[in-house]
């Protein structure tokens, strides 16, 4: 599997999540390019917070600086470019519709795990950065 289809196998998984509860339904799509949007700012925010914790320096956050507004700005061209220019991620949606339930189930909790473990290390780095 490429990083791409494992790009998209982690926005399939949060889909189908909020596909199989009846009160999610709508706009499901957007629902998980959030999903995933914010377990990527989790994993920044991490990195950031280490950094300022290696250094020794604790900075505010000022949410129009430069150093904040970049990630968040690449971050919505990588959303554009790769789920909202085309239709291209239903390919993918059908594509691991596909796959064989004993491989899905696999995936799903490995994708389940990595979302528990960012927020983790989120939440591990706040508090090392309070600590400052």
């Amino acid at each position: 599997m490429t990083l791409i289809e494992t790009y998209y196998y982690l926005f399939y998984t949060y889909y189908k999540l909020f596909e199989s509860f009846k009160t999610t339904r709508w706009l499901t799509d957007v629902k998980a390019i959030i999903a995933v949007s914010s377990l990527e700012i989790w994993i920044l925010l991490s990195v950031q917070f280490y950094y300022n914790v290696l250094i020794h320096k604790k900075e505010s956050f000022n949410f129009f600086s430069f150093k904040i507004l970049t990630p968040f700005i690449v971050l919505f061209i990588i959303k554009w470019a790769v789920f909202l220019k085309g239709s291209k991620w239903k390919i993918y949606v059908a594509k691991f519709d596909n796959l064989p339930n004993s491989q899905n189930n696999k995936r799903f909790w490995i994708v389940g795990g990595l979302t528990l473990i960012s927020f983790a290390n989120l939440i591990y780095s706040l508090y090392l950065y309070t600590l400052i």
